[in-house]
């Protein structure tokens, strides 16, 4: 049985508001993620079924991107002292060791995407697939990393 509902809701800052309609199940496929300094995490929130049914191979395609950049990602993002985090559910809670708790719903037609976060700063949030060297460089300049070799292809 599934429940037709609207989330408005506030997403990691006072700034940055997300409206996703979506059919959810009534019970929705959370994953609490405990933050315990910077780090990327990574969403793709499709279920089995979804892969299953995609007749025209959009969701399988962005699917094997996603899978394809990650592993190039993380000893970049580990080198620089952020954690990295990969999750297929909908509906993150992100849990700091200080300060309040948000929820996260991914968008019903975007369900893919990187939140960077950091203690005492505004996280921002990356809809889509992103290629290897954009979210090393878009983590490099959201972390305030200096430019080293393994970050010399960022503007």
């Amino acid at each position: 049985m599934t429940l037709r509902c609207l989330v408005q809701l506030c997403l990691l800052g006072p700034s940055a508001v997300l409206v996703a309609s979506a059919q959810r199940q009534t019970t929705p496929r959370t994953e609490r993620i405990l933050l315990r300094g910077p780090t990327v995490i990574a969403f793709f929130a499709a279920t089995q079924s979804q892969i299953d049914a995609d007749s025209g191979g959009g969701i399988t395609t962005a699917l094997d991107d996603f899978e394809w950049y990650l592993p190039k990602v993380t000893p970049v993002l580990r080198a620089h002292g952020v954690a990295f985090v990969d999750s297929n559910k909908d509906t993150l809670q992100l849990v700091p060791l200080s300060g309040p708790e948000r929820r996260f719903v991914a968008r019903d037609s975007v369900r893919v995407g990187y939140i960077l976060w950091r203690p005492a700063h505004e996280s921002r949030v990356f809809w889509g697939v992103m290629t290897d060297m954009d979210l090393i460089c878009a983590s490099r300049e959201y972390f305030g990393w200096a430019r080293d070799s393994l970050t010399t292809s960022c503007r």
